[in-house]
């Protein structure tokens, strides 16, 4: 398992990085009638998190809607994308089969983005009176994933370049590329099939 515990708090070290993201967030705030968006976003992300932990990753970092895991191979970063697709596959058949009035949610149409890219990450640790002291990771390939994560429509798991060069599952569709500003993101759409519902 790769935990980035084990590294020294001013190290670094090589990693896939996968980000992982619900679509339509804000319009899920919308229709919150009865204030259970936080839970649902909750039980949405645990599934992923339980995935990526089984691929031997580690999550290392939440942000509102969405995380950040690290993962030490392809193999693994492929398995975890199977795996959350496949649980986004049965959470949305159990809340259609318990009846879309109960979960507003399912009007807006939620889903998932997934971004990979493999490169160096940082640590370092930060500390706030609140959390106290907390490991701190930045590196490029996760500001890559979470680049080209935003690209597209509708559930979709796109792969940067350099994971691409090894990924092991495919074949991938691209190269596409996508200009953000000065720079243009090259990426790859790993068809995760009959995972994901329609």
């Amino acid at each position: 398992m790769l935990d980035p515990k084990t590294v020294e708090m001013r190290g670094s070290f090589e990693c896939l990085v996968l980000v992982v993201d619900i679509n339509a967030s804000e319009k899920l705030l919308t229709v919150d009638e009865w204030g259970g968006t936080a839970q649902f976003f909750r039980d949405l992300l645990y599934g992923s998190i339980r995935a990526v932990e089984e691929a031997h990753g580690s999550v290392i970092n939440f942000i509102g809607d969405g995380l950040t895991a690290v993962l030490p191979t392809e193999e693994d970063a492929g398995m975890a994308c199977m795996a959350i697709a496949h649980d986004l596959r049965k959470t949305r058949d159990y809340l259609v089969s318990n009846g879309r009035e109960a979960f507003p949610q399912l009007r807006v149409g939620v889903g998932l983005k997934i971004g990979v890219e493999r490169g160096w990450m940082q640590v370092s640790s930060i500390s706030s009176e609140f959390v106290g002291d907390v490991p701190y990771f930045f590196g490029e390939p996760a500001v890559y994933a979470t680049r080209i994560s935003r690209f597209d429509r509708g559930d979709r798991c796109l792969i940067g370049p350099k994971a691409a060069a090894r990924w092991p599952y495919g074949p991938l569709d691209g190269p596409f590329s996508r200009r953000r500003r000065t720079f243009t993101y090259e990426y790859y759409s790993f068809d995760l099939g009959d995972f994901w519902v329609d």
